[in-house]
């Protein structure tokens, strides 16, 4: 019994190591011609399956590893733009 508390508790810190190297982004898509929210454009880590997509007021949240992180936009009509964080 011993044994297995101390394995979950060194499983939970090494999990909570990799949380911390992970932050949250936060932002809004608007379009550059008339400033409104654009719906539905996909946000991914680059280089990862880590994706989302922005709401009804263009906004969206993401997490992503600050030190090595590039994020990529696109939508339907536009061209994808990558922005490092």
């Amino acid at each position: 019994m011993k044994f297995m508390r101390l394995t979950l508790t060194g499983m939970m810190l090494l999990f909570t190591m990799a949380l911390t190297a992970q932050a949250v982004v936060r932002g809004v898509v608007t379009s550059s011609e008339d400033g409104e929210p654009l719906i539905g454009v996909t946000v991914f880590v680059k280089g990862t399956t880590t994706g989302t997509a922005t709401d009804l007021d263009g906004s969206y949240e993401i997490q992503v590893d600050p030190a090595t992180g590039v994020l990529v936009f696109s939508y339907t009509g536009f061209r994808s733009q990558e922005v490092l964080v």
